[in-house]
């Protein structure tokens, strides 16, 4: 826990605005350190490569399509084509 500020002539507003900007730069320096620590690198190391499968078939695309074909076999037109998006 930081100490608190007491600074004669500060108004309590202006304490506490420069308590909360101490807290904000102790905050922003401790998470910089622990983001760069050799903990932090061994342990993203260890995690799994993250890639995003491009020619996945969508679900939901071909729910669509199949309800589309059972409304047109019906002959009623509840959705239209325009109205899914890509």
């Amino acid at each position: 826990m930081l100490p608190k500020l007491e600074v004669i002539g500060m108004t309590k507003e202006d304490q506490t605005k420069k308590e909360e900007q101490t807290m904000s730069g102790h905050f922003m320096f401790e998470m910089r350190r622990q983001m760069t620590s050799g903990q932090m690198r061994r342990f993203v190391r260890s995690l799994p490569a993250f890639q995003v499968e491009r020619d996945a078939s969508d679900p939901f695309a071909d729910l669509l399509e199949k309800l589309d074909a059972a409304t047109a076999q019906q002959g009623c037109k509840t959705r239209s084509k325009g109205t899914r998006s890509s």
